[in-house]
């Protein structure tokens, strides 16, 4: 009987804790977690966030948060997503850092507005926090905190543009905004590769693909803008061009190159193809077209910031009027 009993004791015990370690994660800690974050917000930015669902699972570390939104100064919504999904792996453990399995932020949403005396909005989210302190010595730059992530999707998100410092305020959307990074790791010895798409509601398209390293911090990769307005860009320079343009699309393919090593951060970026078709161009409250473009092609041109440096290997223009 002795025996049985010390199996009943010992039995009993494994019960308690898993019912504490169940309880505390299922519980305990979306109940913390919602607290902190609303009290961070409410002491540093003055501001109510509000906040879902939130569950997490001890058994498997799967968090899961759902309808958070942060106000703006004016009270519309400055950032928010629908569901953030956070997957721990139990490597962790043995590997002594963040080992994620999968982070996936589904309708993210990000406003940005540049106010009528030039500040920028998001630069409030730097407020309230104490300067750090400056070293008394030069330090040696620290080696980057070990973390790995298998996989960071971003999908189905937003952004909107505001610049209200022009007579006439511009505003810009892009969605769907899709981004998707696999496989990054700070130590290196991973491919880090990353890809954006983006769109905006004119059809107007961005794609960006390539890898990133943080020690040292290189990247390198190719970008494609296809079917973009030149009427967006003069919407947003109006106030500082004499002309008005009515039509015209530009596509833009090239690569790029950004690395520290030893020296200064250095960028090297190559414009393969640069095309602009049916460019019209006429004086601003104008009907008719002074100038008229049916295509310029500008090929290979390269951009070397550290040497302050451009160079083109060849413009072509034709149909022009």
């Amino acid at each position: 009987m002795g025996r049985y009993r010390r199996y009943l004791v010992a039995a009993a015990i494994v019960v308690v804790l898993i019912g504490a370690c169940a309880a505390g994660g299922f519980l305990g800690v979306p109940w913390l977690a919602r607290r902190a974050a609303v009290d961070f917000v409410r002491t540093h930015y003055g501001r109510t966030l509000t906040v879902g669902a939130i569950r997490f699972n001890p058994f498997d570390l799967n968090l899961d948060i759902t309808g958070v939104s942060l106000p703006d100064a004016d009270g519309r919504t400055l950032l928010a997503f629908d569901r953030l999904h956070v997957a721990v792996a139990f490597a962790s453990l043995w590997h002594l850092a963040p080992d994620f399995r999968e982070i996936l932020l589904e309708q993210p949403y990000v406003r940005v507005l540049i106010r009528p005396g030039g500040a920028l909005n998001l630069a409030d989210l730097g407020k309230g926090f104490p300067p750090a302190p400056q070293p008394l010595k030069p330090q040696k730059p620290a080696a980057p905190m070990r973390l790995i992530i298998h996989r960071l999707a971003v999908v189905s998100g937003t952004t909107t543009f505001e610049d209200r410092t022009r007579p006439t305020a511009f505003r810009a959307e892009l969605k769907p905004i899709a981004f998707e990074l696999r496989d990054f790791s700070t130590t290196g010895g991973t491919g880090n590769d990353y890809a954006l798409n983006a769109a905006s509601p004119e059809g107007e398209r961005l794609i960006w693909s390539g890898t990133v390293q943080l020690a040292p911090l290189t990247s390198r990769g190719q970008f494609q803008m296809a079917d973009l307005r030149a009427r967006t860009l003069w919407s947003y320079l109006r106030a500082s061009l004499p002309f008005e343009i009515d039509s015209g699309v530009i596509g833009i393919k090239g690569s790029y190159q950004l690395g520290a090593g030893s020296g200064p951060l250095a960028l090297r970026v190559d414009v393969h193809d640069a095309t602009v078709t049916d460019l019209r161009i006429k004086p601003g409250g104008g009907r008719e077209d002074y100038v008229a473009l049916r295509r310029i092609q500008v090929e290979e041109t390269r951009v070397e910031l550290g040497a302050h440096r451009v160079e083109v290997a060849k413009v072509q223009l034709s149909g022009g009027d």
